[in-house]
């Protein structure tokens, strides 16, 4: 949607002649300005999606599985402990001792 109304916005001041309006000349900053910071957070996901899945390639290394899903949980869908807790019938506390255990794994591997 933010992109539909970018691309008319810039079709309309691209077929407009230069004006000395500071109106105009502020609106075509802004809409250059979101353009930019557009192909900025694109960047940062490409970037983003790229660390994701070098991390799932460390995970899958690991051979114990409780471990695994520990490491999936918290590193790859960004659960919190206790949600981690809940979803593997474990104390968090005990999900902390296996998560310090499976970063052993990890550094190891890597």
């Amino acid at each position: 949607l933010l992109e539909d109304k970018l691309e008319q916005l810039t079709t309309i001041y691209k077929d407009t002649p230069p004006s000395t309006t500071r109106e105009v000349d502020s609106m075509q900053k802004t809409i250059a300005n979101i353009m930019d910071l557009r192909v900025e957070i694109n960047e940062k996901i490409d970037e983003f999606v790229d660390l994701q899945r070098e991390i799932m390639h460390v995970i899958d290394k690991v051979p114990n599985s409780k471990y695994r899903s520990i490491l999936t949980y918290r590193y790859l869908t960004f659960l919190e402990w206790e949600s981690i807790a809940l979803k593997m019938r474990y104390t968090t506390n005990h999900v902390h001792r296996l998560h310090r255990k499976a970063l052993d794994v990890v550094e190891k591997l890597i």
